[in-house]
């Protein structure tokens, strides 16, 4: 049997109540948090430094922070883990200890050496729509989604749409 090419298929999870773990407290950390949160995750953060967005979701009670460094101890109680730190080699690290005890990982260092990736989303009253580069490209991928968003618009649908239809009650 031949290797099989790595390749992301889409997928729609039902996030609500499900526990992740996010390492780093940084920019790309926040955005991550921000993404499962609106998913309904419960969010566990492990950094020794957080930003003030971070601090912020903490002391709203919206999600946990353990102020320290990674463990491997740490993964065990997660379906999903994100390393989001500042040093590639960690992420890498993470990312294999948590697949060798069969947790989901992602990696923000390396998108296309994770096991799971964020896509680029568009969402509106009617549909979502998730664009990702197989995790080489997050730019390209934001691309395509915002002219996506565009085209929904120009054809009045969308968030233009829903606009419109708040106006009419």
């Amino acid at each position: 049997m031949s290797p099989k090419r790595k390749s992301y298929m889409p997928l729609a999870i039902n996030m609500a109540g499900q526990r992740c773990l996010v390492l780093g407290g940084g920019r790309v950390g926040a955005r991550k948090v921000a993404t499962l949160l609106e998913a309904g995750a419960e969010i566990t953060l492990v950094a020794p430094r957080i930003s003030g967005a971070l601090r912020e979701l903490v002391e709203g009670r919206r999600i946990e922070w353990q102020k320290g460094r990674y463990e491997p101890e740490l993964l065990d109680r997660f379906m999903l883990v994100v390393a989001a730190t500042d040093d590639r080699v960690l992420n890498l690290r993470i990312c294999r200890e948590a697949n060798a005890r069969g947790i989901f990982s992602c990696n923000v260092s390396a998108g296309d050496r994770s096991q799971v990736i964020f896509p680029a989303v568009y969402t509106d009253r009617q549909v979502t729509v998730a664009v990702h580069s197989q995790g080489r490209d997050c730019r390209l991928s934001q691309e395509v989604r915002n002219g996506i968003a565009a085209w929904r618009e120009s054809q009045g649908l969308g968030k233009t749409r829903e606009k419109r239809s708040r106006r009419r009650k």
